[in-house]
């Protein structure tokens, strides 16, 4: 099983993210994940779901990237 580690969860304006650290994952290790709400398979609740927005072989890149997204 792969070895990932968090490194940033960052919510802002009802807008969620987080960034993971991927150690088996040489050229790109960090993985910007969008969280959202949305209706469970089911049809009954919600839940939050996690989606890999972008890959970036740095952290400065990752910052840089969310500063775009969130102000």
């Amino acid at each position: 099983m792969a070895k990932t580690r968090q490194v940033l969860k960052l919510e802002d304006g009802g807008r969620k993210f987080s960034i993971v650290y991927h150690e088996d994952d040489k050229r790109n290790p960090y993985w910007i994940y969008r969280h959202t709400w949305g209706l469970r398979e089911c049809g009954y609740g919600y839940s939050e779901r996690k989606r890999i927005e972008v890959k970036y072989a740095d952290l400065h890149s990752c910052l840089y990237y969310l500063s775009g997204k969130v102000w």
